[in-house]
């Protein structure tokens, strides 16, 4: 099976916020999918799932409406919300690329942690994330896979106060974007991206199981907060000969931004 990874550059970071419920909704799915949260069985109160995806409340009531409107479950009033059999949910329609196929819980991701630690930053990550050398840093690698396959794997640099707050499972979540920005009161404002490809190291040969060399296609976001200070570093590389780059611009107006 050929994977087509569909990476979308979002120059405002507030539209990328907006999709934080449809996350919290795939997670949803994937414990109803796995049997996790079984048909019948009643979820966990508003406030738990709260402190379980660390997300407001408003988040998790809208991930719940577009799952009961899936069919996936049902709210009766004082009694709670309970799971439907899944088997006879309406699925969505209409979805083509990966990132619909993650949302809709269609691709099962799950995400490995391989390392992290607390190390001093060197030169170039320190110019980067614009701090002294030898400042406390966070780094941590990350393996995706889709059906066991992997499909990506990721470096994380964050300056040490911004990353006080996480911990373990908080790095190795497919929301983990969304966790840092509440779990450290962040307020990030825009992503900048660059993206350029190269060839395959022996360790990506490897993890990737690659017979011979292939060009990775390699994405480094830098995150900013409402003041323009660097938040963090993400540096993803992803098979080239599995991966479609298209990128969303948006241009900005004053009420909000505008896609071109």
């Amino acid at each position: 099976m050929r994977l087509v990874i569909d990476l979308t550059g979002v120059i405002n970071y507030h539209d990328f916020m907006t999709t934080r419920y449809e996350n919290v909704a795939q997670e949803i799915r994937r414990l109803i999918r796995e049997g996790i949260w079984p048909a019948g069985q009643r979820i966990p109160t508003e406030p738990q799932l709260c402190e379980q995806f660390h997300v407001s409340r408003t988040t998790i009531r809208q991930a719940v409406q577009i799952l009961s409107q899936e069919g996936l479950l049902i709210c009766r009033q004082g009694l709670g919300t309970f799971v439907l059999n899944h088997e006879t949910a309406r699925k969505p329609i209409g979805l083509s690329n990966f990132s619909d196929l993650v949302l809709s819980g269609q691709l099962n991701i799950r995400r490995q942690l391989v390392s992290f630690e607390n190390v001093p930053a060197g030169e170039q990550q320190a110019r980067a994330l614009k701090m002294i050398p030898g400042s406390p840093l966070l780094t941590a690698t990350r393996v995706d896979h889709i059906d066991n396959q992997p499909i990506s794997i990721d470096r994380c640099f964050i300056p040490a106060q911004n990353a006080d707050k996480l911990i373990e499972a908080d790095l190795a979540s497919p929301l983990f974007y969304f966790t840092w920005e509440e779990k450290q009161e962040l307020k990030i404002q825009r992503i900048e991206q660059s993206i350029h490809t190269e060839p395959a190291t022996p360790d990506d040969c490897a993890l990737f199981k690659l017979k011979s060399s292939v060009w990775m296609l390699v994405l480094n976001e830098t995150f900013y907060d409402i003041e323009s200070r660097v938040t963090g570093m993400i540096i993803t590389r992803y098979r080239g000969d599995t991966s479609k780059l298209t990128t969303t611009v948006f241009s900005r107006y004053p009420d909000g931004a505008q896609k071109i």
